[in-house]
């Protein structure tokens, strides 16, 4: 899509191709991403407060990436998902 182009040419961030599955979620989101490095990432969970609800880590491998994360422990509500990479970090 134009989107995933406009996203994989945008060197300011090195994990690219951002989506979230389902969207809205009930207990289980699956975070499917691209990167072009293997490094360890981080997995933020930000209510609508901006308060850090969950954090996750993980290792990224090159080219497509998917976690999931269990939202069971989590009220409904709206989360903003951060995904950092090094010091590079791309919201949805």
């Amino acid at each position: 899509t134009n989107e995933q182009d406009a996203a994989k040419t945008d060197n300011e961030f090195t994990a690219e191709a951002l989506t979230l599955t389902p969207n809205p979620a009930n207990n289980l989101v699956t975070i499917n991403y691209y990167t072009d490095t293997e490094n360890p990432i981080t997995i933020r969970l930000f209510d609508a407060l901006g308060k850090t609800v969950l954090q996750q880590q993980a290792n990224a491998t090159l080219g497509e990436n998917q976690l999931n994360i269990d939202l069971t422990a989590l009220p409904q509500g709206y989360y903003l998902v951060e995904l950092k990479v090094i010091s590079m970090v791309k919201s949805k």
